[in-house]
């Protein structure tokens, strides 16, 4: 009965590590004026990561500009095709899932949006996406896991750019027990459980008997 319930605990500890690994978006907060734009400077700081650049401003929260009106303000670029860093605060590792991004004026430049990261370790790779264009963001996909550092240059047809909703896990918290492989043990374990239970209980009823 011990070694059941040693057992269930480990499974219900595994399950919380399982949901301690839940995704952060960063959404860069909002801006509401009176100005049209707010200056940033050259990093910004959010949910434990920074973000560097030569020159970074935020559009005002329902500008037209925005590429995303109705939701939180992005970050953009004041400085056309320099190169935004996004790293951990402290150092360590971290999944980078997606990036919305677009233009700086939504929609009227359209260019290569340039991308390296580095890799605990030591890796390096790279990618391009084609950005801008559109009224409004695109999601730019990567699903990249254990980087230290992950930066992006738009190019010069795309110059300057915007960019917001960073999904990012961190790199250290994902659990190595899947749920769905814990799911038939903890079943397995439960009905153990009611099987010694209902022995029991014939064994004093035979005693009274």
């Amino acid at each position: 009965m011990k070694r059941i319930v040693h057992l269930l605990l480990a499974l219900a500890a595994g399950l919380t590590a399982t949901s301690a690994a839940q995704a952060t978006t960063i959404t860069f907060g909002t801006f509401n004026g009176p100005d049209n734009s707010e200056h940033i400077g050259t990093s910004y700081t959010e949910s434990g990561y920074q973000f560097t650049n030569a020159d970074l401003f935020r559009w005002r929260d329902g500008s037209s500009a925005d590429a995303d009106p109705t939701s939180s303000t992005g970050m953009a670029t004041g400085i056309p095709n320099t190169t935004t860093t996004m790293t951990r605060i402290g150092g360590g590792a971290f999944n980078l899932t997606s990036i919305d991004v677009d233009d700086i004026f939504r929609g009227s430049f359209r260019g290569p949006l340039n991308y390296t990261y580095t890799m605990a370790g030591g890796g390096t790779g790279s990618g391009s996406f084609l950005a801008g264009g559109t009224s409004g963001y695109a999601t730019l996909l990567l699903n990249l896991a254990n980087l230290i550092s992950f930066a992006f240059t738009p190019g010069p047809d795309l110059g300057f750019v915007q960019f917001d909703n960073v999904v990012v896990t961190d790199a250290g918290n994902v659990t190595v027990t899947p749920l769905p492989a814990a799911l038939p043990l903890f079943g397995a374990a439960i009905a153990s459980t009611g099987l010694m239970a209902a022995r029991r209980r014939r064994k004093v009823s035979a005693r009274i008997a």
